[in-house]
Protein backbone atom coordinates (compact mmCIF):
# COMPACT_ATOMS: atom_id res chain seq x y z
CA UNK A 1 0.00 0.00 0.00
CA UNK A 2 1.45 3.41 -0.92
CA UNK A 3 0.33 6.51 0.36
CA UNK A 4 1.09 9.75 -1.55
CA UNK A 5 1.58 13.00 0.57
CA UNK A 6 3.94 15.64 1.33
CA UNK A 7 1.80 17.51 3.88
CA UNK A 8 0.79 17.47 7.23
CA UNK A 9 -2.08 15.76 8.57
CA UNK A 10 -4.71 15.71 11.52
CA UNK A 11 -3.67 13.02 14.36
CA UNK A 12 -5.96 12.12 16.77
CA UNK A 13 -4.73 10.87 19.22
CA UNK A 14 -5.91 9.55 23.06
CA UNK A 15 -2.35 10.34 24.33
CA UNK A 16 1.34 11.85 24.04
CA UNK A 17 3.05 8.45 23.63
CA UNK A 18 0.54 7.84 21.01
CA UNK A 19 0.72 10.43 19.37
CA UNK A 20 4.47 10.65 19.42
CA UNK A 21 4.50 7.16 17.64
CA UNK A 22 1.89 8.26 15.40
CA UNK A 23 3.77 11.53 14.29
CA UNK A 24 6.99 8.73 13.82
CA UNK A 25 5.11 6.45 11.87
CA UNK A 26 3.45 9.68 9.21
CA UNK A 27 7.55 10.79 9.09
CA UNK A 28 8.44 7.28 8.15
CA UNK A 29 6.25 7.52 5.54
CA UNK A 30 7.01 10.60 4.12
CA UNK A 31 10.48 9.22 4.36
CA UNK A 32 9.38 6.22 2.02
CA UNK A 33 7.13 8.17 -0.13
CA UNK A 34 10.03 10.71 -0.97
CA UNK A 35 12.28 7.31 -1.58
CA UNK A 36 14.90 8.42 0.98
CA UNK A 37 16.86 5.09 0.78
CA UNK A 38 18.92 5.97 4.60
CA UNK A 39 16.81 7.73 7.28
CA UNK A 40 17.30 8.54 11.53
CA UNK A 41 14.05 8.99 13.17
CA UNK A 42 14.51 11.24 16.33
CA UNK A 43 12.04 11.52 19.18
CA UNK A 44 13.08 12.96 22.52
CA UNK A 45 10.25 9.97 24.04
CA UNK A 46 12.54 6.93 25.09
CA UNK A 47 9.63 4.65 25.08
CA UNK A 48 8.34 5.18 21.61
CA UNK A 49 12.01 5.11 20.40
CA UNK A 50 12.44 1.73 22.42
CA UNK A 51 9.55 0.05 20.92
CA UNK A 52 10.38 1.29 17.42
CA UNK A 53 13.97 -0.68 17.95
CA UNK A 54 12.28 -3.59 19.45
CA UNK A 55 13.91 -2.99 23.05
CA UNK A 56 10.69 -3.06 24.59
CA UNK A 57 6.92 -3.95 24.32
CA UNK A 58 4.25 -0.90 24.86
CA UNK A 59 0.58 -2.26 24.46
CA UNK A 60 -0.64 1.00 24.04
CA UNK A 61 1.86 1.34 20.88
CA UNK A 62 2.14 -2.03 19.93
CA UNK A 63 -0.32 -2.20 16.46
CA UNK A 64 1.91 1.25 15.51
CA UNK A 65 5.13 -0.56 16.19
CA UNK A 66 4.32 -3.05 13.69
CA UNK A 67 3.37 -1.36 11.49
CA UNK A 68 6.76 0.78 11.94
CA UNK A 69 9.06 -2.69 11.60
CA UNK A 70 7.14 -3.69 8.79
CA UNK A 71 8.06 0.12 7.11
CA UNK A 72 11.12 0.10 7.78
CA UNK A 73 12.47 -3.12 5.64
CA UNK A 74 11.69 -0.98 2.44
CA UNK A 75 14.70 1.15 3.69
CA UNK A 76 18.19 0.48 2.69
CA UNK A 77 18.94 1.99 6.79
CA UNK A 78 16.41 2.85 9.12
CA UNK A 79 17.43 4.20 12.84
CA UNK A 80 16.07 5.26 15.54
CA UNK A 81 17.70 7.77 18.04
CA UNK A 82 16.58 9.02 21.08
CA UNK A 83 17.39 12.84 21.74
CA UNK A 84 16.45 15.31 24.35
CA UNK A 85 13.85 17.73 23.88
CA UNK A 86 16.53 20.71 23.53
CA UNK A 87 18.08 18.16 20.99
CA UNK A 88 14.48 18.05 18.70
CA UNK A 89 13.89 21.69 18.57
CA UNK A 90 12.52 21.43 14.83
CA UNK A 91 10.00 18.96 15.44
CA UNK A 92 8.71 21.02 18.44
CA UNK A 93 8.87 23.82 16.74
CA UNK A 94 6.57 21.81 13.90
CA UNK A 95 3.81 20.42 16.67
CA UNK A 96 3.68 23.42 17.97
CA UNK A 97 2.92 25.40 14.36
CA UNK A 98 0.64 22.58 13.76
CA UNK A 99 -1.59 22.77 16.94
CA UNK A 100 -1.65 26.55 16.40
CA UNK A 101 -2.61 26.52 12.86
CA UNK A 102 0.41 28.40 11.87
CA UNK A 103 2.05 25.52 9.85
CA UNK A 104 1.70 26.21 5.79
CA UNK A 105 0.11 23.11 4.28
CA UNK A 106 3.74 23.12 1.88
CA UNK A 107 6.32 22.99 4.86
CA UNK A 108 7.66 20.01 4.05
CA UNK A 109 9.09 21.96 0.65
CA UNK A 110 8.87 25.31 1.58
CA UNK A 111 9.34 25.85 5.57
CA UNK A 112 8.39 29.02 6.77
CA UNK A 113 11.11 31.12 8.16
CA UNK A 114 11.45 30.31 11.81
CA UNK A 115 12.40 26.64 10.46
CA UNK A 116 14.39 27.21 7.70
CA UNK A 117 16.42 29.49 10.08
CA UNK A 118 16.52 26.74 12.36
CA UNK A 119 17.20 23.92 9.88
CA UNK A 120 20.20 25.88 8.92
CA UNK A 121 20.92 26.31 11.98
CA UNK A 122 21.46 22.41 12.53
CA UNK A 123 23.00 21.78 9.19
CA UNK A 124 26.29 24.42 10.45
CA UNK A 125 26.09 21.81 13.36
CA UNK A 126 25.82 18.82 11.31
CA UNK A 127 29.13 19.71 9.40
CA UNK A 128 30.93 20.93 12.38
CA UNK A 129 30.03 19.11 15.81
CA UNK A 130 32.54 21.07 18.27
CA UNK A 131 31.13 23.93 16.38
CA UNK A 132 28.32 25.80 18.79
CA UNK A 133 26.16 28.24 16.53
Amino acid sequence: MKTDYLFNADLLSPSPLVAEALALREAIQLAHNLQWPKCLFESHNIHVIKAFRGEINVGEIESITRDIIHQKTSFDLCGFLWVNRKGNECANLVARACLNGSLPPSWVVMPHPPLQSLLAREAVIARNPNRLV
